[in-house]
C-alpha cells in the first residue's frame, strides 16, 4: 500500500516541524488500518556538530524501519544517529496526548492540520 505521507508542501526541513509530521501520519496510518507502530520521542545525535543532542519525533515500525520525513532539518549539519529515546506511545495514545497538549497551536504554526490539509 503506497500513499503520501505529507502534505507537498510541508516544512519537513523546518525545526520544530516533526510533532505535528508524526501525529498526520499516525492519524493516516490508522485510518488505513494500519497500527502496528509507535511514536517516539528521543533525541538526535550529531557527532560532528558539537555533539549536540536535539529533540526530535519520529515513527518506527515493529521491524524497526523508522518512519521520518523530517530528518532532513539535521542532515545538512553532517553526520547524525538517532540517540536516547524519552518517551514511547502507541498510535491512539498519541493521537490522544496530542488532543490533550492543544495541538490547534501546531496546525496554525505550520498550516496543516491532523488530517494534512491546509489549516484556516
Amino acid at each position: 500500500m503506497k500513499f503520501k505521507l505529507l502534505p507537498k508542501n510541508y516544512p519537513i526541513e523546518q525545526g520544530g516541524s516533526c510533532m505535528l509530521a508524526a501525529e498526520i501520519i499516525t492519524a493516516k496510518l490508522l485510518k488505513r488500518g494500519i497500527k502496528d507502530f509507535k511514536v517516539i520521542e528521543g533525541y538526535i545525535e550529531m557527532p560532528n556538530f558539537n555533539d549536540d543532542e536535539l529533540a526530535h519525533t519520529w515513527i518506527e515500525l515493529k521491524d524497526g524501519t523508522k518512519i521520518d520525513p523530517t530528518i532532513k532539518q539535521f542532515t545538512d549539519r553532517g553526520e547524525i544517529e538517532y540517540g536516547k529515546i524519552k518517551n514511547e506511545y502507541i498510535p491512539e495514545d498519541y493521537l490522544e496526548l496530542c488532543d490533550w497538549a492543544g495541538t490547534e497551536y501546531e496546525y496554525e504554526k505550520w498550516g496543516y492540520d491532523r488530517e494534512g490539509k491546509k489549516y484556516k
